[in-house]
């Protein structure tokens, strides 16, 4: 552990967790139907509601399902 709380080791040497894939998924749910309103003409609303819709999933999956135990898995 540094002066600034950060561990060089856990910060370089450790790949990424199932976790951090469950929070980059909910923006990029967003993005993706984003694109699919525009490109598909679908409505933004529908859109908009399926990207939510993945989302709550994702955190479901991530938070209540499968949650952190706080030892990396």
């Amino acid at each position: 552990m540094t002066a600034r709380g950060i561990d060089p080791q856990t910060r370089h040497g450790r790949s990424i967790s199932r976790h951090d894939l469950v929070l980059a998924s909910i923006p990029l749910a967003f993005l993706a139907m984003g694109l699919v309103s525009v490109v598909f003409d679908v409505r933004f609303e529908t859109a908009m509601l399926s990207a939510s819709l993945i989302g709550l999933f994702a955190m479901v999956d991530g938070m209540v399902l499968r949650p952190p135990n706080g030892h990396g898995g």
